[in-house]
């Protein structure tokens, strides 16, 4: 699903029948799979500058674990275990990553926010349309984070991770956003960012 280069290696995020797969390489040629300390499955992944985030779910250990070498992965602190993290995205600058669990609604538990990837913070979601979250995507065209709801198609915007406007709140369309993540289903460029849909819907168009 996604490629990245991290430290001195590449790292590349799959998902399939048997679950996610990170695999990295020095040299694209031989792979060696990653371990990165999160038990039950890797949802999704982001790059933050340097630093690769992985996030999942684990019922032992913080369900967000990071790597500087593409090789070895640290868990995070500040998420607490158990946390179902279904969504990771971190901005271009390399500031700021955005986690969201699959929880209820926008308000608390459901939202962290950190600089660096190892400590996260909880955040109180105020503003745009309380929905079940299911997941989050960094947009260059709308220069925000896009906070996804689960079910109906509705889509917050955010620049900091938790104070969010409502940027698109379709009723009628049903969004495919469970389980994989963003880079399955989101798809950017400096104009404009591209959604799929289940029920062969068009794919929705955030250009902001």
């Amino acid at each position: 699903l996604a490629m990245y280069y991290v430290g001195s290696r590449y790292v590349a995020y799959g998902f399939g029948s048997s679950g996610s797969t990170l695999r990295n390489s020095s040299n694209l040629v031989t792979w060696t799979t990653n371990n990165p300390a999160i038990g039950v499955g890797v949802y999704c992944v982001a790059q933050l500058g340097n630093r690769l985030l992985a996030a999942g779910y684990d019922a032992t250990n913080p369900s967000i674990a990071y790597t500087d070498d593409g090789f070895s992965f640290t868990n995070a602190t500040g998420i607490p275990n158990t946390k179902d993290v279904r969504g990771i995205a971190a901005n271009a600058a390399g500031t700021l990553a955005v986690a969201v669990t699959n929880t209820n609604s926008n308000a608390v538990d459901c939202i962290y926010t950190s600089t660096n990837g190892n400590a996260w913070t909880n955040r109180t979601g105020t503003g745009g349309t309380n929905t079940v979250l299911g997941m989050v995507h960094w947009s260059p065209c709308a220069n925000a984070f896009l906070i996804f709801g689960q079910q109906n198609f509705v889509v917050n915007k955010t620049t900091d991770g938790y104070t969010q406007t409502t940027s698109v709140n379709d009723t009628l369309s049903t969004v495919l956003f469970n389980n994989l993540g963003s880079q399955s289903y989101v798809a950017s460029s400096p104009t404009v960012t591209l959604v799929s849909c289940l029920n062969g819907l068009m794919p929705p168009i955030v250009t902001g």
